[in-house]
């Protein structure tokens, strides 16, 4: 919900070149990420959905080869991939990419997922974050004030201010398991 990267969109949607290249440092700093990653993801933002499709259909062959191409053509997949990912209009980027970030197809699959594992070991799933009126506070913030200085959850920490303790409310990240993770599994 307050982790996203629409707000650089914006910053270059509102020709804010050196603003931009700050803050997609910034970001880059607080994800130990690459700078152009973060710029590159933002630049795709502003981009008209059939612009992408044909981006994706040139390097990455959109519908991928390992689809079956009669199912791909019963459910018309190619159709669907040139639509652009929602057709409701924002004000900003940023608010596009938090709605996204709930209701993207993906997302949608990772709760059903979820509840489904964990039903099956008895117990129910919650998501206090997805609460409905959380969501439309969220998504009425302006994008300027949801982040600064690359700062990821900005609202969320300004609001812990004083219950959680500092340790924890400033940390960068939570550690990252994926290279140990994937020695251990090739190994």
């Amino acid at each position: 919900l307050l982790d996203e990267i629409g707000y650089l969109a914006d910053l270059l949607r509102t020709l804010r070149p050196l603003r931009f290249i700050r803050e997609s440092r910034a970001f880059a700093e607080w994800y130990a990420g690459g700078t152009a990653e973060f710029a590159g993801m933002a630049l795709a933002m502003l981009l008209p959905a059939g612009l992408k499709y044909w981006g994706k259909r040139i390097i990455r062959r959109a519908p991928p080869p390992w689809i079956n191409a009669g199912l791909a053509r019963t459910v018309g997949l190619t159709e669907r991939i040139r639509e652009p990912r929602h057709r409701l209009r924002f004000p900003s980027c940023s608010q596009s990419d938090t709605y996204l970030s709930i209701f993207s197809p993906y997302y949608l699959l990772k709760l059903e997922v979820d509840e489904r594992a964990t039903a099956s070991w008895g117990t129910e799933v919650r998501y206090p974050f997805l609460d409905s009126r959380l969501v439309e506070f969220v998504l009425s913030v302006p994008w300027g004030r949801r982040t600064r200085d690359g700062e990821r959850k900005r609202l969320l920490r300004s609001a812990m201010q004083g219950i959680v303790p500092e340790t924890i409310r400033l940390r960068r990240g939570k550690g990252d398991w994926t290279d140990r993770t994937d020695r251990a599994l090739t190994a």
